[in-house]
């Protein structure tokens, strides 16, 4: 049976919790946690932990990425793994390019793990694509142009404030 990619909803973020801004940045809404601005809690004394934080970073990132014409095809589906996998049209080159992307609250670091640094090619390619994207026919096209073409790797990274700033490199496989 053929497989499809799906564009999910990038609205539904910490299991429905409103999101306003305030004057001392982005909060949620009973997401989590108290108020405490001990941050003993561990919630940095804005009532988030670090999954709620996580949680809000891709969905900002995600909508940061299909506003500029990204289609989200895969990741974000594990914890540990690619938080998400776009296809960019390519006018010039008439294709599409891979774009693996993770991504990053505020002033949080890319991982150690035993496959290398997040965003490292072991860490990219030990698993994790398979994980990414579930369907054969898809993650075989994906694999097919990021070999044939080289890929992005991305790191977003989404402040308090709300701002989002992005950096990529440009990687060929051997």
């Amino acid at each position: 049976m053929p497989c499809y990619f799906e564009n999910t909803d990038h609205n539904s973020f910490a299991q429905g919790a409103a999101v306003t801004k305030s004057s001392g940045g982005w909060f949620g809404n009973s997401v989590g946690g108290n108020d405490s601005s001990s941050g003993r809690d561990g919630t940095n004394g804005n009532g988030w932990g670090n999954k709620q934080r996580g949680e809000y970073a891709e969905a900002v990132s995600k909508k940061y990425h299909e506003d500029r014409g990204f289609i989200h095809v895969g990741g974000g589906n594990t914890h540990q793994g690619i938080d998400a996998i776009y296809l960019t049209p390519n006018p010039i080159s008439n294709s599409n390019e891979v774009n693996f992307n993770e991504v990053k609250y505020n002033t949080a670091r890319l991982g150690k793990t035993r496959d290398g640094l997040q965003t490292g090619d072991e860490w990219l390619f030990n698993g994790r694509v398979s994980k990414a994207i579930e369907c054969p026919q898809k993650r075989a096209e994906i694999m097919k142009l990021a070999i044939d073409q080289g890929y992005d790797i991305s790191v977003t990274r989404v402040m308090a404030t709300g701002e989002v700033v992005n950096s990529s490199e440009r990687r060929y496989l051997q």
